[in-house]
C-alpha cells in the first residue's frame, strides 16, 4: 500500500434525491482525485452490503500501478479496506493495471496485466480486509499474486475480463505481437492461483484467431455461465466474433480444456458479416448470458451505436430487434455518437448499455436500457435512454455492475479524475 497521493474526494447528491428518482435518474456521484492519471477498468457491487470494488490504474513512481478500491453504498470510502479504503500495487516497476475485479467465495479477486519486459497475466487474491492472501499464487516473494504468460518473447497481453467457472479462474484478452496485430488469447488458473501450464503452448497461454484470419482480434468479455464451456465475445476487425471453448476434460479423453466445441458455429467460431457493419464497425463490449445467447455492442462510423444478439448456436437471433437479424441500432443524441464500453443485464432481463457519446471536444455519459427483445425500455430516462454530463469537459464511462436494487453503479472518469455514479435503475 503506497500513501504518495493526494486525494481530493468529493460526494454530490443530485437533485432526483430531492423528490422520487425516476428509472434512469443521476441519483448521486463522487469524484476522486488521485492526481496521478488514474482510470477505473471494472467495478463490481457485493450483493451482501452493496459495498462497490473498483480495479484500475494510477500513475506509479514509474510507469502506472494497480490501483483497488473499496466504497460504500453511499460512494465514500470503506476505511475497513486496507485501512484508507483503496491500495496501490507495484509489481514490475514499469506498467502495471488491474482489468477486472469480482467477489468470489467472499474473497476478492483482481485480474490485469504486470509489465517488466512484456506484459504478464497477473491474478491477485485479496482477502476483505485488503491483505493480499498468502496461500495463493505463484510468486514466491509477493504473497496473494500469480503470473501467467511470461515467456513470450516480443509481445504485449492485455488482459480485459475474468471468468470463475465454479473451479477454475480463466483471463482473456488480445496478444500483440510487435509489429503485427491483435490476436485471441486466454489462460487458465487453478483454485489455488498456480496457472495451468499444459493449457497452452505458450506458457500454458493460448493464442488464437478465426479460421483464415490473421490479427485485428479482441476479446471483449469471457463467461463461464454457461455451464460445460467458457464463451469469448469479442471481434475481429469489424466483424462480431464468438468462440467457446470446453471447460473441463472429457472423461472419455474426447477432447481438453481448453479445445474448441465443434458443435458451436465453425470449429467452434461464429461469427456474423452484416454488411451494416462491414467497414466502419467499432466493437467495445460483450456479455455472455447463462442460456449460452451472447450480446456484442460497438457504434458504426457514421450512424451511431449498436447491439446484436447471438443465439446460444452462434447464429444471430432473429427475436432480438425488429429486422430478424439480432442488430439494434440506437441514437443517443442528436449531434453525439455513441461509444458503448460495457452491457450487463438485470434480474428483470433488461439490457443495459453504457458508454459516452462524444462531439469533440467533449463527452457525455450514457445509459440505455433495452427490453429483453430488443426494444427501447421507454420507463428508463427519455424513451429508453438516459444521458447525463457531470462536467462541462469530458466524462466517460468504462464499466457499470448493479446494486442489489438494480440500480445502475458506474465508473469512468470526469475531467480527468475517476467517477462513481448511481443511477436509478429498478422497474
Amino acid at each position: 500500500m503506497k500513501d504518495r497521493f493526494a486525494i481530493f474526494f468529493s460526494t454530490w447528491l443530485s437533485a432526483a434525491t430531492a423528490a422520487i428518482a425516476l428509472p434512469g435518474d443521476l441519483v448521486e456521484y463522487s469524484i476522486i482525485d488521485f492526481g496521478a492519471n488514474e482510470k477505473p477498468f471494472s467495478v463490481n457491487v457485493s450483493k451482501a452490503d452493496n459495498k462497490i470494488l473498483i480495479a484500475g490504474k494510477v500513475d506509479g513512481a514509474i510507469g502506472t500501478d494497480w490501483l483497488v478500491a473499496r466504497l460504500e453504498s453511499d460512494l465514500r470510502f470503506d476505511t475497513t479496506f486496507a485501512g484508507v479504503g483503496y491500495l496501490t500495487k507495484d509489481f514490475m516497476g514499469l506498467h502495471d493495471k488491474a482489468t477486472k475485479i469480482a467477489v468470489v467465495d467472499g474473497n476478492i479477486m483482481v485480474a490485469g496485466a504486470s509489465d517488466e519486459v512484456v506484459n504478464r497475466m497477473t491474478l491477485a487474491r485479496l482477502l476483505p480486509d485488503g491483505t493480499f492472501d498468502a496461500t495463493f499464487g505463484n510468486v514466491a516473494n509477493d504473497d496473494g499474486v500469480s503470473l501467467h504468460c511470461y515467456d513470450i518473447s516480443a509481445s504485449d497481453v492485455l488482459p480485459t475480463d475474468l471468468a470463475y467457472d465454479g473451479t477454475n479462474f480463466w483471463m482473456s484478452g488480445s496478444w500483440i505481437n510487435y509489429g503485427h496485430s491483435h490476436d485471441m488469447m486466454f489462460g487458465r488458473f487453478f483454485a489455488d492461483g498456480m496457472p495451468d501450464q499444459a493449457l497452452g503452448p505458450n506458457d500454458g497461454c493460448y493464442i488464437t484467431g478465426p479460421p483464415g484470419a490473421l490479427g485485428g482480434d479482441r476479446i471483449a468479455k469471457i463467461s463461464g455461465k454457461y455451464p460445460g464451456y467458457i464463451t469469448m465475445v469479442g471481434s475481429h476487425g469489424v466483424t462480431p466474433t464468438l468462440y467457446r471453448i470446453h471447460a473441463n476434460d472429457d472423461p472419455n479423453g474426447a477432447y481438453m480444456a481448453g479445445d474448441p466445441d465443434l458443435s458451436f458455429g465453425v470449429n467452434g467460431w461464429a461469427q456474423d458479416n452484416n454488411p451494416l457493419l462491414n467497414n466502419a464497425a467499432q466493437i467495445r463490449a460483450g456479455h455472455a448470458q447463462k442460456n449460452g445467447k451472447a450480446l456484442v455492442a460497438g457504434y458504426i462510423v457514421g450512424i451511431d451505436a449498436f447491439i446484436m444478439r447471438f443465439r446460444a448456436d452462434g447464429t444471430p437471433d432473429p427475436n432480438f430487434g425488429v429486422n430478424g437479424d439480432g442488430l439494434v441500432i440506437f441514437n443517443v443524441g442528436l449531434a453525439d455518437i455513441g461509444q458503448p464500453q460495457v452491457i450487463k443485464i438485470d434480474k428483470w432481463g433488461h439490457i443495459y448499455i453504457a458508454g459516452h457519446t462524444e462531439v469533440y471536444p467533449s463527452s457525455d455519459l450514457f445509459i440505455v436500457r433495452l427490453n429483453s427483445d430488443g426494444s427501447l425500455d421507454t420507463t428508463f430516462g427519455v424513451g429508453g435512454i438516459a444521458t447525463t454530463a457531470i462536467n462541462a469537459g469530458t466524462d466517460y464511462i468504462f464499466a457499470i455492475a448493479l446494486n442489489s436494487d438494480s440500480d445502475v453503479i458506474a465508473a469512468g472518469k470526469s475531467n480527468g479524475n475517476l467517477l462513481v455514479a448511481k443511477f436509478q435503475g429498478g422497474i
